[in-house]
């Protein structure tokens, strides 16, 4: 029977398909969708294809009916279909706890398991490791922009890549180590695997292992790379550190022109020393390289203003008093939403003024906080100076399964 312990992580409505027989796989793959894109089909349809058997589970969220895209696959894999829009951590959350088999691997739905993606993984952790990491394959030549994405945003995941640089990402784990160390953080927009790989630091370190290959769809014009590589930029400012200071516009050029220099020319670099492409492939890509960094940057610097407002707006709530500023604190929050101290600042704000939206701050906060240890340790001292005891309780039975390590450290025993 079909472990639901996956539905901690749910709230609202969700649909359920099993596989009508369960096959034994040694390796689970979590296909991570959302709002049921059409590129789950190919994503599910290349880990079939394989010439290992994977236990296959696609969580799906935001509605959009993914039970019925993959129709043509009923019976060989699982479908969980969540109304509710989800970050990627919950969705791999979910997809670790309605899976059986001893290593659990993921796969974005805009992806491709190339041949051998299962197999290779296999071998590898039949080796003694506890985590592999992936290689994103090197997009054709003939289309420039897309292959400036790649070497932008993935170059040093490329196949090509010397151990020694490699970044060790699209990891796949033996299941003990959710167990040892937690789950992947259920609030944050972006990161949450490398938020994860740092918990887990020289414990669990993982093998590079390039012959595992994943296809990426990358931006196909121009026009579609300056769109993604902005909106990346301003996606990775937040949460960076960021002086309060506001810098004069010619200081802010400089540092928007000296990041996209820097950004280029590692791209340039490896182009033409890890990958070797040739002088027609450089010449045609390098437009492309400079349109994706200045992109990059510029999303990057105005994310970084975002997040400058937001301490401005912080600081002239903490001088005014939260009754009096509420809505400047609102508006921080809207620019920050994965910010725990202003999430706890609104909290406090609301208590007896509006327990709906003090509560649901609260429970925010308690989300990003329940995956790191001072995070963690800050919240249940909050909860406690303010005598919620039943928060606090709550916080304490998740912090068991989320951060086992710190649970154990405060004298609660973990749970599965």
């Amino acid at each position: 029977m079909a472990s639901e312990t996956w539905k901690r992580w749910v709230t609202g409505p969700s649909e359920h398909v099993s596989p009508t027989n369960l096959h034994r796989a040694d390796l689970a793959v979590v296909v991570i969708g959302f709002r049921a894109q059409t590129g789950l089909v190919a994503a599910v349809a290349s880990l079939l294809r394989q010439d290992c058997p994977a236990e296959v589970v696609v969580v799906n969220s935001g509605g959009g009916g993914a039970g019925a895209l993959l129709s043509e696959f009923s019976g060989r894999i699982r479908v969980i279909d969540i109304e509710r829009p989800l970050r990627v951590g919950a969705a791999r959350n979910i997809g670790i706890d309605a899976t059986q088999a001893p290593y659990v691997g993921f796969l974005a739905g805009d992806c491709i398991a190339r041949p051998g993606w299962v197999s290779a993984r296999l071998q590898r952790h039949a080796k003694g490791s506890r985590a592999v990491a992936s290689a994103i394959a090197l997009p054709g030549l003939r289309n420039a922009p897309a292959l400036a994405a790649h070497l932008l945003l993935f170059g040093l995941r490329s196949p090509q890549i010397h151990p020694a640089y490699a970044l060790r990402y699209g990891a796949s784990y033996k299941r003990d180590v959710f167990a040892e160390f937690g789950y992947f953080n259920t609030a944050a927009r972006i990161a949450e695997d490398s938020s994860f790989a740092q918990r887990l630091g020289r414990h669990v370190f993982a093998a590079w292992a390039p012959e595992v290959q994943t296809e990426h769809a990358n931006p196909q014009t121009g026009w579609s790379l300056t769109q993604d590589l902005y909106a990346r930029g301003r996606r990775a400012a937040r949460g960076t550190p960021t002086d309060k200071a506001s810098p004069t516009p010619l200081a802010q050029f400089k540092t928007v022109s000296a990041n996209a220099r820097q950004r280029r020319r590692a791209a340039n670099k490896i182009a033409s020393d890890f990958i070797g492409l040739d002088q027609s492939a450089l010449a045609a890509v390098k437009p492309f390289l400079s349109i994706g960094s200045w992109a990059y940057s510029v999303g990057a610097a105005r994310g970084a203003r975002q997040l400058e407002r937001t301490y401005r707006l912080a600081s002239t709530e903490e001088h005014d008093g939260p009754l009096q500023n509420i809505s400047l604190l609102e508006s921080a929050v809207s620019m920050d939403g994965e910010n725990i101290a202003l999430r706890l600042l609104c909290a406090d704000a609301y208590r007896n003024v509006d327990d709906a939206k003090s509560e649901a701050h609260l429970n925010m906060a308690m989300e990003l906080s329940c995956f790191h240890d001072v995070h963690a340790e800050r919240q249940l001292a909050w909860l406690r100076e303010r005598n919620l005891v039943a928060q606090a309780d709550a916080f304490d039975r998740r912090l068991r399964y989320c951060l086992p390590a710190f649970a154990r450290q405060i004298g609660a025993e973990p749970i599965p």
